[in-house]
């Protein structure tokens, strides 16, 4: 974090930088509750942003719980249907020609654009453009919000990297994102808590999240 604060304001990360405690403002802390969360989320996954939850609450700063005004699970049909519609249009005449040669997921997902009407396409967007501005109305008041950024540690294997279906529906938010390594689960493996702020606020978040970093200290917490 200290090394991307520079690099937005454009200093040389190789001078000596004072690594001391990063100073910041009272803040306001939504911490996002919504089903998706409730029902894929793993034990590990939301007990750490609990755990930073408290460490920041501790350290004198508001935290509230805060549902969106629409569910996550519409964000990720509505985004999905959008990315199908502008992946056929693009993609289709590939597909049809190379359909053994491309695998089963992205030609699944095309052959589903091809079938959607240019209304409901435009319809999609449009509800995803209302549903953005209402969510960053309900969202306005905060100036950090914090929610698990995956359903779990990482899967084994390399098949996957994991299901998107929590970072998809900030994805269409537009603000800027970061994710700090918070905790290990039952295996030894990293969780992580999900830092996220209003579109153009990147800069501040990035000195939160230095902040954040500070607060959790070197060692895993939990």
């Amino acid at each position: 974090m200290s090394l991307a604060y520079d690099v937005f304001h454009q200093q040389d990360h190789r001078e000596n930088r004072d690594l001391s405690h990063p100073s910041v403002q009272a803040l306001k802390i939504g911490i996002v509750e919504d089903p998706l969360y409730q029902r894929e989320g793993s034990p590990h996954a939301i007990k750490v942003v609990e755990q930073v939850d408290k460490l920041l609450e501790e350290a004198g700063h508001a935290v509230e719980r805060v549902k969106p005004p629409h569910p996550f699970d519409d964000f990720i049909s509505l985004h999905r249907q959008a990315v199908a519609y502008e992946a056929a249009a693009y993609h289709g005449s590939t597909v049809q020609t190379n359909k053994t040669n491309i695998g089963d997921h992205f030609v699944e997902l095309v052959e589903s654009g091809m079938a959607m009407t240019k209304e409901n396409y435009e319809k999609a967007r449009r509800s995803l453009e209302e549903m953005k501005a209402e969510t960053w109305k309900a969202f306005q008041p905060y100036d950090l919000l914090m929610a698990p950024p995956v359903p779990s540690s990482v899967p084994e294997g390399l098949d996957t990297t994991g299901p998107p279906n929590f970072t998809t529906p900030w994805t269409v938010l537009g603000g800027p994102l970061s994710v700090i390594p918070a905790a290990l689960d039952s295996n030894g493996l990293p969780l992580a808590v999900m830092l996220a702020a209003a579109p153009g606020n990147d800069t501040e978040l990035i000195q939160i999240s230095k902040y954040v970093e500070w607060m959790k200290g070197e060692d895993y917490i939990g």
